[in-house]
């Protein structure tokens, strides 16, 4: 059992985190100047739930390349299958848990056999994408700042009466009447004051009358929405890829997150926290070699962080980053080392905010000669932005490394698995203790041998500076004659 202290008052996710744990009867709330809760999160609770499986065991998440579903077809099959919705689900116990889904499109060019293309980083970036558009569905989902702005309005040109806040613009467009009086040049200028495209060039009087605008009708709106939410532990339970019914290929991910994904997030950087003990499954290694055998493709569409039950029963924070394999191995490791800690760093806690903006503005002309034209000048803007917070991780090591060539593309890629478990920490303590103790120790020789050399030296200096230093022949064994050299 372990006992897991939260200052929500510090996190921009406490509002959430504080109305999802409140529900657990196994939380407590004690009101001061600042809001703290106290959870305390068993093995029954971290194992014994459908969210909780599905979150941490190896044979619940799926790693897929569908061929006959879309990808996102194939996670709605999913969700039927394990009995589960898209969005909050509740439970029986009044708590609930989220999963959501998000999907990008793998842009890259060139021939994606040939390192250089760099297919696979193209198909990382598309996995990062549809990563923080599920997360920003999670935002959405808790809450959503929303503001609009519309308009209509209807201009004839026709008429010797304008309305009040017509006078102006009929003043400067003229009544029809006076329009249909121009010719030549100036009968083009009224014609561009609606269409800055027009020449008029070889056209009859006539036919550019036939173009003068009678009437516009105008609409206009514009909408906006800003969500950004504090998110701790989310993480994916299913990986798939393939095209999508444009022919696309595209990279979707199903995230979840749950107060006990959150509670093993937090366990990684409070070394006060100390997760329960699971039943032990087999080496992460060995799971990885069943799930290969299960499906060959695991390894080469598998991406972003798991936690799995180790053979300690400890539940252990795995990620997978694949690369496009270069002929470097020192490349190799260590951005697959540090690509693997960013992605841990950002199951632990990241700031998401998404923010969309939308600008809808029809105009529709009403020509002379009974035609008429629609102008659409919509534009949509969306930006999601995340950013993870900086963290000291250790006790993260490479437990498994896998070489092949992607199912689709055919490209080369390698695929190294990173893991954080309790115990790693406490192993990379002792090794980071032993370190510094042999610092200390060293660096306190090095000052005794400094401080010695230096009272000898001012010693000697006073007598004669000859001083003789007996050193041994080459090859001169015991008993053997010795030369004597000045320095």
């Amino acid at each position: 059992m372990a006992k897991l202290l939260f200052d929500l008052s510090r996190s921009c996710f406490g509002i959430f985190a504080l109305l999802m744990l409140a529900a657990s009867p196994a939380v407590t709330a004690q009101s001061k100047t600042t809001v703290e809760t106290e959870v305390t999160v068993t093995t029954e609770q971290l194992h014994g739930s459908q969210d909780s499986q599905l979150a941490t065991s190896s044979d619940q998440q799926i790693a897929t390349i569908p061929t006959s579903r879309t990808p996102e077809e194939t996670f709605d099959d999913w969700l039927d299958e394990v009995g589960i919705d898209d969005g909050v689900n509740s439970k029986d116990d009044g708590t609930m848990f989220v999963v959501v889904y998000g999907e990008a499109t793998v842009n890259a060019k060139g021939d994606p056999k040939k390192p250089k293309n760099r297919w696979v980083q193209a198909r990382n970036a598309a996995y990062s994408t549809a990563v923080m558009l599920a997360k920003a569905e999670i935002a959405d989902l808790v809450s959503a700042e929303v503001q609009s702005e519309r308009s209509s309005s209807v201009m004839d040109m026709g008429g010797d009466n304008p309305p009040p806040m017509m006078a102006e613009p009929a003043k400067q467009l003229s009544v029809m009447d006076k329009a249909l009086t121009l010719t030549g040049k100036a009968l083009d200028h009224q014609i561009k004051q609606f269409d800055p495209e027009w020449d008029g060039s070889g056209m009859s009087d006539e036919q550019r009358k036939e173009r003068l605008v009678g009437m516009r009708e105008t609409f206009k709106e514009s909408m906006g929405q800003l969500s950004r939410l504090f998110i701790t532990g989310a993480m994916p339970v299913i990986n798939v890829e393939g095209n999508d019914e444009e022919g696309n290929y595209v990279v979707g991910v199903g995230l979840i997150w749950s107060p006990k994904t959150q509670a093993v997030a937090q366990g990684i950087i409070d070394d006060d926290v100390t997760l329960p003990i699971d039943e032990p499954e087999p080496k992460i290694r060995d799971q990885i070699k069943q799930a290969l055998n299960d499906d060959p493709n695991f390894m080469a569409v598998s991406s972003g962080v798991r936690v799995w039950t180790n053979e300690k029963g400890e539940q252990t924070v795995v990620a997978f980053v694949g690369l496009d394999r270069t002929k470097s191995k020192q490349k190799n490791k260590r951005e697959s080392g540090m690509r693997g800690r960013v992605m841990i760093a950002q199951f632990v806690a990241e700031q998401t905010e998404a923010s969309d903006q939308a600008e809808t503005e029809m105009v529709t002309d009403q020509l002379m000669d009974d035609s008429s034209e629609t102008f659409n000048a919509s534009t949509f803007e969306s930006t999601v932005k995340a950013k993870s917070k900086k963290l000291r991780l250790t006790g993260v090591a490479r437990v498994y490394k896998w070489k092949g060539k992607h199912p689709v593309s055919k490209a080369k890629m390698l695929v190294d698995v990173w893991a954080w478990t309790p115990s790693g920490r406490k192993q990379a303590a002792q090794i980071a203790e032993a370190a510094e103790k042999a610092e200390k120790k060293m660096n306190k020789k090095a000052a005794a041998g400094s401080s010695a050399t230096t009272s000898s030296g001012s010693g000697g200096s006073a007598g004669s500076d000859n001083t003789t230093t007996t050193v041994p022949a080459s090859g001169s064994k015991k008993g053997a004659t010795t030369k004597k050299k000045k320095w």
